[in-house]
């Protein structure tokens, strides 16, 4: 896509027509219901130990644990399938544990919602920036990236309420590396519409070729307004300054924005402009990816790696961060980073093939958040998948086996008569013992 195609989704609006609001909000599963936080545990208290003393209240379907920040004792947090376990772990507070006297709480109100922090933000990076402000977070939960790779939030548990109070007041709007921190109260009932949803419900054309100097919404609106309502005019800021301006038109119904592609080819303004419904950008990077798997394009397939195991919730980022840190390379040297969260990979390309095949000597069986990264081409990278998938059919099969030997060896023995029986069929036993003198006799005649 082009850098005309891409646009912010809220600082670069330079002319706005307000949206009618019509989301319908759903009532979403709380996992508060089921969460609770257990605190004052001795630090010599690990994960078994603590499911060991809660076992008895229900089944626990996530356990985490941390230090206080006087790293004198340990929370933890327990979510269980129902709400019933949670409130049967509440029996447990004032429980004498150790030398400690434990409490537990219901983990309400106590979870931040976070976005807009540098990309190349780990788990590990967040757990820093909030404990430098003297918060405790016990659990931090970043989205999977397997569908959008440009996913950037994350779910903070922190102790207490107070926490997450001091946290929203020292952190939002913080900036770092250039970023402006969004930090809030996480609250379900307060879910706003995506704002990619009109992509995704096929109501946003994307006009090109528009008239730098004639451009605005007012505009706009006359030109589209007889297809339809029109819920909202998105004029990116860098249109007035490129040859080529465009114009993100979104419509209150699938149909009218479909109808507003029948101007696509034709001319406004002395331009013959297009008209196309929009992408999602996450479409359109998937269908890169599946292009380039499928390339047989020589200087492509040479100038690219692919990188494997990476987990779904690491960012393109990392991994280029990783690269460059790695085997001292320049951002500018390598020219794109995809995603490929199917297969657990990345798919690295290079400006120059020579610079791809160092890349495969240095960063193979390196570790890379806490994995050992492979290293190879793009074939290596489909049938890692399929090696893997056959490994497990394999330990499917062993186990198997040895679940028959191991029937076989503690089948039951025979009975006894039927070992007698088989010792008196043997023709070998039925003959007499022939002793040395019964030898001398039959060799020497004596």
């Amino acid at each position: 896509m082009t850098e005309s195609l891409k646009r912010k989704l809220s600082s670069d609006t330079e002319e706005n027509i307000q949206p009618k609001k019509n989301f319908k909000g759903q009532t979403p599963t709380e996992r508060t219901d089921k969460t609770c936080l257990v605190k004052n545990l001795p630090r010599s208290y690990n994960s078994g130990k603590i499911k060991k003393l809660f076992n008895n209240c229900g089944v626990i379907a996530s356990l985490e644990t941390c230090d206080a920040l006087d790293r004198k004792s340990r929370y933890a947090r327990l979510e269980f399938t129902n709400s019933s376990g949670a409130l049967a772990a509440l029996t447990k507070t004032y429980k004498k544990v150790g030398s400690n006297e434990i409490e537990v709480v219901m983990l309400n109100n106590c979870t931040l919602w976070i976005t807009n922090f540098p990309p190349n933000y780990s788990s590990r990076d967040l757990r820093q920036m909030l404990i430098k402000i003297n918060v405790t977070p016990v659990q931090i939960r970043l989205p999977s990236r397997r569908f959008n790779a440009n996913r950037r939030f994350c779910y903070v548990d922190l102790t207490s309420e107070d926490e997450c109070d001091s946290a929203v007041n020292d952190l939002n709007g913080k900036e770092i590396s250039g970023y402006k921190l969004v930090v809030k109260h996480s609250d379900p009932s307060e879910r706003t519409k995506r704002t990619d949803a009109a992509v995704i419900e096929r109501r946003e054309v994307f006009v090109r070729n528009l008239q730098p100097e004639t451009l605005s919404a007012d505009h706009m609106k006359e030109v589209f307004n007889k297809f339809g309502e029109i819920e909202r005019i998105t004029i990116p800021k860098h249109s007035r300054d490129s040859h080529n301006a465009c114009a993100f038109i979104i419509f209150q119904d699938q149909i009218d924005a479909e109808k507003a592609c029948t101007l696509n080819g034709t001319e406004l303004d002395d331009r013959v402009v297009s008209v196309q419904l929009s992408d999602n950008k996450a479409y359109l990077e998937r269908k890169e990816v599946k292009e380039l798997l499928n390339s047989r394009n020589f200087n492509k397939i040479n100038s690219s790696i692919t990188l494997f195991p990476i987990s779904d919730k690491i960012s393109r980022e990392q991994v280029l961060d990783f690269i460059v840190s790695t085997c001292q390379f320049s951002m500018e040297d390598i020219f794109k980073i995809h995603l490929v969260n199917d297969l657990n990979g990345a798919i690295v390309t290079f400006h120059d093939p020579q610079k791809a095949a160092r890349a495969t000597i240095v960063l193979d069986r390196s570790k890379f958040q806490n994995r050992i990264i492979n290293v190879g081409t793009i074939s290596d990278l489909k049938n890692q998948r399929k090696e893997r998938e056959s490994l497990k059919e394999t330990s499917g099969e062993n186990k198997r086996h040895c679940e028959e030997i191991s029937a076989n060896e503690t089948a039951p023995k025979t009975t006894e008569p039927i070992t007698n029986n088989l010792i008196k069929e043997s023709p070998t036993d039925s003959k007499p013992v022939m002793s040395n003198d019964d030898f001398r006799k039959m060799f020497l005649g004596k």
